[in-house]
């Protein structure tokens, strides 16, 4: 079973999994190769320097088989 993450925001809830990550990353890529300190990624706005750190975070969420560390499989 996977587990999903989510963000909760001012207009809602993010939900993450590791393909939406990726997508996510790659949106992150274009901008971090720009002077732009603000991207936008499924109509939400995110400030460069922190997606970073959420990148990092949620990479570390899932392990080689998707599972949540800590999580119930």
């Amino acid at each position: 079973m996977q587990n999903d993450f989510k963000l909760k925001t001012h207009e809602g809830v993010v939900t993450f999994t590791p393909q939406k990550l990726e997508s996510f990353r790659d949106a992150y890529e274009q901008c971090v190769g720009s002077d732009e300190l603000v991207f936008e990624f499924e109509g939400h706005h995110y400030l460069k320097g922190y997606a970073k750190h959420m990148i990092s975070y949620l990479e570390g969420l899932w392990v080689k088989d998707d599972n949540p560390k800590g999580g119930i499989s």
